[in-house]
């Protein structure tokens, strides 16, 4: 994987490697040697290392003596990278009323000060501008914003005691890039998709300051999921339960949940699922590896499973374990191949022999069904259904215009989207459903995260995340969260796992590249690619593959090759028979 920096990216990409050295990890000075009234003062990043690492870390600290009101706004913003006793240095800048009322929990404003802070004095009002790259809810949701976005705000200061001090300041954080890479860390915790089939992973950024993590994600996991997601999944937990002790404790890795009583009013598949819940969860901390449920100190029995529950204990609730190995499909010569090693082989029945003509070709995550376009002239407009596993004859699909994307979903649901940007769905039962999809600009792209319960939506050339909500058996796409900026226009994105995306983007005055996103993470990394490349496809653990005008390109973390020359239309799918 090769990184490459853009100028609108350059913060982003250096979080995508969770390595904050040199001048990726700038942070803001607290002060400047002269403040003219009547201009901007840009305030410069400075830079200090440890001597234990070579890891950069800000010079956090409070007001110097005789500091002017610039540098105090100054150093309050740097100090909101410090969640340490409550952000005491940056409360030690507000003047005594306004730190005590100041809420630091509304939300976070993400900025690029890598060339410094813009900011203006007039008289006791001093006026911040610097570019903003990406906002943090108060749940900690990250949503990237529009290119050109920028945060203006004002401060205004007052003496205090002879000292300037913040009397003015709006509730939430103003954080760098950089710092966020620094000083925060994601949270993972998990609920139910609609059926309760699959885990769903509810995302935010916290501060690594932040006592009592691992305490904290559990007790998140027992009150419920963000208010983004929690249209789209339930959860087992029942009403009421919270940790019985208020500390969630670790030894040798493993970690003890002691529940209160109400744990116990769910089912025996209740106490299943709520178990996976907490184990996902608290592994997911990186702390331990193993998780021991009490209530009221005494075990949770669950049938077939010891005292001691790993991930591996629930592996069929994970939506990404579930796939088992996904096999690698491309049409070449109008016929659909399976990738078979460095080789290929056609499928059974028609879609392979050639008697109808494949376009592009869609296989279900279970590897029974082919979904394609048909390649004769004048039938573009129609998609066909064909089983693998029996080669049986292919069927035209009513109501369904996939000529922008087609899709499956992990219930064997087809995701068509039209020419009129128009997302349809298709099941067996239901025939083809409208689906409202609640986002500005023409939907070009839609594709189903293998859990279900989330969306990446392409509109206009950009790439979000929504939630997929059900209301008597009618979906809706909303709220929707912007990936990344700057990758535009996005031509095509697929999920790689449970939280990666690779997308097809073309920054401004550069070639069309592979990206890797991180869902809820300030994270990208360029992958490079092949030049006129029009589709990427992805699956866990598997090799990222592109159509590119000479034929479908593979890299599976060693470069790109050309795997099928002539080929089109790559995509992964269950294996057949599966």
């Amino acid at each position: 994987m090769t990184l490459r920096r853009f100028p609108q990216l350059r913060r982003s990409i250096a979080m995508g490697r969770h390595l904050v050295t040199g001048a990726a990890a700038v942070s803001l000075l607290a002060g400047c040697a002269s403040i003219p009234t009547s201009g901007p003062v840009r305030v410069q990043p400075q830079i200090s290392a440890t001597a234990e690492s070579d890891n950069v870390v800000a010079l956090v600290r409070p007001p110097e003596p005789g500091a002017t009101p610039t540098s105090i706004v100054s150093g309050f913003i740097q100090a909101n990278a410090d969640a340490t006793l409550d952000y005491a240095v940056a409360r030690s800048y507000l003047a005594p009323e306004v730190a005590d009322s100041w809420s630091p929990s509304a939300g976070v404003r993400i900025v690029d000060d890598s060339n410094g802070l813009d900011l203006r004095r007039w008289g006791s009002r001093v006026t911040l501008r610097v570019p903003q790259e990406a906002v943090l809810s108060a749940e900690g949701l990250y949503s990237a914003v529009a290119s050109g976005t920028e945060v203006v705000t004002d401060f205004t200061v007052r003496k205090v005691d002879g000292q300037w001090r913040i009397d003015g300041v709006r509730d939430g954080l103003i954080v760098s890039l950089a710092d966020i890479a620094r000083t925060y860390r994601t949270a993972d915790r998990y609920f139910l998709n609609a059926s309760r089939q699959y885990l769903v992973p509810d995302r935010s950024l916290v501060p690594t300051e932040r006592r009592g993590y691992l305490t904290t994600l559990v007790r998140g996991v027992l009150s419920g999921p963000s208010s983004w997601l929690a249209p789209a999944v339930g959860t087992a937990v029942p009403r009421g339960t919270r940790l019985n002790v208020d500390a969630v404790l670790v030894s040798d890795g493993t970690a003890t949940v002691d529940l209160t009583a109400q744990a116990l009013a769910a089912t025996n598949n209740a106490r299943r699922l709520m178990a996976a819940q907490i184990v996902y969860t608290a592994t997911s901390s990186g702390e331990v590896n193993a998780v021991r449920i009490t209530v009221t100190g005494q075990p949770l029995l669950l049938d077939g499973l010891g005292p001691v529950l790993t991930r591996a204990d629930f592996a069929s609730l994970d939506s990404v374990a579930a796939l088992g190995t996904a096999v690698g499909y491309v049409v070449k010569a109008q016929s659909l191949q399976r990738i078979v090693g460095a080789g290929i082989e056609p499928v059974a029945g028609s879609l392979g022999s050639g008697q109808v003509p494949v376009g592009r070709a869609e296989v279900s995550w279970n590897g029974r069904f082919a979904a394609v376009t048909l390649a004769a002239q004048g039938a573009g407009n129609t998609v066909a259904i064909g089983d693998l596993t029996t080669g049986t004859d292919v069927l035209p699909l009513r109501g369904l215009d996939a000529r922008k994307s087609l899709a499956w979903g992990p219930d064997s649901r087809l995701w068509a989207v039209g020419n009129n940007g128009q997302l349809k769905v298709w099941s067996k039962s239901l025939g083809a459903q409208s689906v409202l999809v609640r986002v500005g600009g023409t939907v070009t792209v839609v594709i189903p995260s293998f859990d279900g319960a989330r969306a990446i939506v392409v509109a206009s050339g950009r790439a979000y995340v929504m939630r997929v909500q059900s209301s008597n058996g009618r979906l809706t796409l909303a709220a929707p969260r912007l990936l990344q900026s700057g990758l535009g226009p996005v031509r095509s994105v697929a999920w790689a796992d449970a939280q990666r995306v690779q997308l097809l983007g073309q920054p401004s005055g550069e070639s069309t590249q592979v990206f890797e996103v991180l869902v809820g993470a300030a994270a990208v990394s360029s992958l490079g690619g092949v030049p006129r490349m029009t589709r990427v496809a992805a699956a866990p653990s598997q090799a990222i593959l592109v159509e590119a005008a000479d034929g479908v390109w593979e890299n599976a973390g060693v470069g790109w090759r050309l795997a099928v020359k002539n080929g089109t239309s790559p995509g992964y799918g269950g294996p057949t028979g599966g």
